[in-house]
């Protein structure tokens, strides 16, 4: 997905993956929501200017068994944005 198809769906949350292997400074979620909220294109989507952005784990997001434990972190990060 390039950001320009991104931007052009303006969604209404965002997930970052954050990875505990910390390479590279954007493994860091921070680091992910630092540039969501800096770049002038990225900044003006919907869900960056309302801070609907959740945070997961990288490990997550994989198609493994670990799925259902993603899909209930997002779950509850959107209940408590008031987006059930």
């Amino acid at each position: 997905m390039s950001w320009e198809s991104i931007i052009a769906a303006n969604p209404d949350v965002i997930v970052v993956a954050s990875l505990d292997r910390n390479r590279w400074a954007l493994d860091k979620a921070e680091e992910k929501i630092k540039f969501l909220k800096s770049d002038p294109a990225v900044s003006q989507l919907e869900a960056v200017k309302k801070g609907h952005i959740v945070v997961m784990d990288g490990q997550a997001m994989n198609p493994t068994i670990r799925t259902l434990y993603g899909a209930e972190q997002v779950g509850e990060q959107l209940r408590k944005m008031g987006l059930n």
